[in-house]
């Protein structure tokens, strides 16, 4: 089933309103299973990864998860809308005095 944008919208001013109380990991606690929560970190290593270069086949082996996995990292990449990029190159920038 295809989500409506509306639905989207409902969860990212739910996760929105849970950073600036700072209750995002409750929020997620509550809202994901600890497997969901585990997909999750799981997939954003997969994507860092790709990212810093390094080749499928030792990401598949370095975490202990399948091909297919990383695979999967890799189109969305390729093919989804560059947050993850934009999202990681944003979290690996040198610190700022404001942010020291």
């Amino acid at each position: 089933m295809a989500h409506r944008s509306s639905d989207l919208s409902i969860l990212i001013d739910l996760l929105k309103s849970a950073m600036r109380s700072e209750n995002l990991e409750e929020l997620l606690h509550d809202l994901l299973t600890t497997k969901e929560r585990k997909e999750l970190v799981e997939r954003w290593r997969v994507v860092s990864l790709l990212l810093e270069g390094h080749p499928q086949r030792e990401i598949a082996r370095r975490l202990g998860v399948g091909i297919a996995t990383v695979t999967r990292g890799a189109k969305q990449l390729r093919d989804g809308t560059g947050a993850f990029k934009r999202l990681y190159q944003g979290k690996n920038k040198p610190p700022t005095s404001d942010r020291l």
